[in-house]
């Protein structure tokens, strides 16, 4: 009926002979019943994508620089604390489980190595799933430990200096995926053990989620020729000049980048039109599912 309704007032607006007091009146009704169109998409939309799996659950943020030098490091950190700010703002709460400057240290107001960090919520993966670059640490997927080599060394600083004379640091090797974790931010061994697994876990079942989804698409592909859109691919653009955010994915641009990098509500817009795209993806998924079993 929706559809019926635009098409009809859509017509009478274009038809020359139409009274342009009555023009005005379909234009204020086209308005309404295309927003009411668009609500009732999106309600099916939900109503079909079953709830995903690891939406109930915690998840970890893994932040590294990419190609670029010290630029990328420092553009790194700035996300580091775009996120921490998000978080802050909207009540999630927040483990720091590895911080390391370039330089191997934690010290404030160096370009970033790498930053790890828990959100602790229990929906936290369904709020940040959009993401990128957000696992989930807690799954059905079971580690054999014995698949686990394990080591412990003195912890290190800039330079090779030892930080302290015990054995606190930890590295962790998924031997048949060739998966290492090195954890030394706490001077407790039994932390730094905790915290690698907890993220040893979220890595394996990164990779494995990333193996189901690749077969997934293949399947999409082959049924309504949807493209994948790999880790190679550009996924969000930061353009400090134009002060612009584009995600690649939804095709979301927004105008307000000092916002976005301070973890106000245009990140929260940014995040919620890619959840809707992930949404649509699943229902191509659902409709590929389908097709298979004709």
């Amino acid at each position: 009926m929706l559809t019926e309704s635009v098409t009809e007032l859509t017509s009478l607006i274009h038809d020359p002979t139409t009274d342009p007091e009555l023009r005005s009146l379909a234009a204020d009704d086209l308005g309404e019943s295309r927003t009411q169109l668009a609500n009732a998409s999106q309600s099916l939309i939900t109503s079909l994508v079953p709830v995903h799996p690891f939406a109930h659950l915690p998840c970890i943020l893994e932040i590294r620089p990419g190609a670029g030098g010290s630029e990328a490091a420092i553009f790194a950190g700035d996300l580091f604390r775009m996120y921490q700010t998000f978080c802050n703002r909207s009540g999630f709460r927040t483990s720091l489980l590895k911080y390391e400057n370039v330089n191997g240290t934690t010290e404030a107001g160096v370009p970033l190595s790498e930053a790890i960090f828990e959100i602790e919520n229990a929906d936290a993966y369904g709020v940040f799933r959009s993401q990128e670059d957000f696992e989930n640490p807690e799954s059905d997927y079971y580690i054999d430990q014995k698949e686990i080599k394990l080591e412990v060394m003195r912890a290190s600083g800039a330079g090779g200096q030892h930080v302290n004379k015990t054995e606190s640091a930890v590295r962790l090797t998924h031997i048949p995926t060739n998966t290492v974790v090195s954890m030394q931010d706490s001077r407790s061994q039994h932390k730094n053990k905790e915290s690698a697994w907890s993220l040893m876990r979220s890595r394996i079942a990164q990779l494995r989620r990333e193996k189901r989804e690749e077969e997934m698409v293949n399947l999409r592909r082959s049924v309504v020729g949807v493209a994948k859109m790999g880790r190679g691919d550009k996924v969000r653009t930061y353009n400090w000049g134009q002060q612009r955010v584009t995600d690649h994915r939804s095709g979301i641009t927004v105008h307000d980048l000092d916002d976005v990098m301070g973890g106000g509500q245009t990140l929260e817009k940014v995040m919620e039109s890619v959840r809707g795209w992930l949404m649509e993806r699943d229902v191509e998924a659902l409709i590929a599912e389908e097709s298979q079993k004709k």
